[in-house]
């Protein structure tokens, strides 16, 4: 299926769960003792783990503000719907999100063709959708107006890997992604990225969201033996693809999307999850001197939760919503919360931030840090 054509797609589908225009909420000023972020997410499948992380920091950040007296006096509150990463329960909770929770913005939802489907319903009630995950970057460039992602594109991220690779001198290389609809933008994001370097992909192959297909994708890359895999899947399938290939002749580099939580495959791995990169789209969260990175740490320790990349990703995030519905002031909803967010340029943890200028992506921050047997980053 062509790009063009899946995005026509999932946007007829959100038009047709889209039945009457969600009142209140989005466009009317934020009334109450409380501002709620409404969130459709999947908190299970490949991606699920990394979600509850991500969440995890998320909350943090609303604990410390809520503790501080909130945003304008107001304690500021998410609202997770589970959405199993299907286009027609996104809608859906998008909708109940905006009208029965009073959402003021949609917040950290998650997928592509998820996305891509409420784009409309989006744009109908007003409200901002900020600090996208997994989302790719045409259906960004799609959902501009809307919507305002933090972390740089899939675009940038292969940049920093193609880079890479190029500068090692690789030349045989796979590509391991989800067997979603929407791919081919990937693809397209991918050939192009390494093409800039003079290099290709021999093999592209795509694992079932159940790693159904595991023990086959595993014998395809076994049969092209690639110096490097690149992996734009969950942090599960990742696991269970590098076990097989551990069984085998095998010994790749392995070159993980944003998407794949070292820490987490080289537990799921007990130590043997050698050879593993990660591009980081936040900086490091035990950095010593930056002092947001100390403030979630102490924030991680009181409440007795892991550091990660990933839970430091949910509370930067939440950091810069909460700065845009200071600035959006006391009524902030609608094109109130709109132009405060277009206006935010600011410095964070050590990395930039501008939604000023056209790009609806804040961030173009991207590294490459080595995940250590015991689950442990190396920059």
């Amino acid at each position: 299926m062509r790009r063009r054509d899946f995005i026509r797609g999932t946007g007829i589908a959100a038009a047709s769960l889209a039945l009457t225009r969600p009142s209140m909420g989005a466009n009317a000023p934020v009334a109450g003792n409380e501002i709620v972020l409404g969130q459709s997410a999947t908190v299970t499948g490949p991606l699920g783990r990394q979600i509850v992380t991500l969440n995890s920091g998320i909350q943090l950040a609303l604990d410390e503000a809520n503790r501080l007296g909130g945003v304008h006096k107001r304690q500021v509150r998410l609202v997770t719907l589970d959405d199993g990463l299907e286009p027609r329960r996104a809608v859906a909770n998008y909708k109940a999100l905006l009208t029965d929770h009073k959402a003021s913005a949609l917040f950290a939802c998650v997928g592509t063709a998820t996305v891509a489907a409420g784009a409309e319903l989006l744009r109908e009630s007003g409200a901002p959708m900020f600090g996208g995950y997994a989302v790719t970057d045409f259906v960004r460039e799609r959902t501009s107006g809307p919507c305002y992602y933090v972390r740089a594109g899939f675009g940038r991220e292969i940049e920093v890997i193609a880079q890479q690779l190029a500068t090692i001198g690789t030349r045989r290389i796979a590509l391991v992604h989800l067997a979603n609809p929407g791919v081919e933008e990937l693809k397209e994001l991918f050939r192009a990225r390494l093409a800039a370097q003079k290099l290709e992909a021999g093999v592209m192959v795509g694992i079932a969201n159940d790693g159904a297909n595991a023990d086959e994708v595993a014998g395809k890359l076994a049969e092209f033996a690639p110096q490097a895999i690149i992996l734009f899947i969950g942090s599960p399938l990742c696991a269970a693809l590098m076990e097989r290939l551990l069984k085998t002749k095998l010994r790749p580099t392995y070159y993980g999307a944003s998407i794949v939580a070292g820490d987490q495959v080289a537990k799921m791995l007990k130590g043997q999850a050698k050879g593993l990169v990660v591009t980081q789209v936040v900086s490091n969260p035990w950095h010593t001197h930056d002092t947001t990175a100390r403030e979630f740490r102490r924030l991680s320790e009181a409440a007795g939760a892991l550091v990660s990349y990933s839970a430091y990703e949910g509370y930067i995030t939440t950091r810069l919503m909460l700065e845009a519905l200071k600035r959006a002031g006391p009524e902030a909803a609608g094109p109130k919360l709109h132009a405060a967010i277009r206006a935010l340029k600011t410095s964070l943890a050590g990395m930039d931030f501008d939604f000023s200028g056209a790009s609806n992506t804040g961030s173009r921050f991207a590294e490459l840090v080595q995940v250590a047997a015991d689950g442990r980053f190396v920059r």
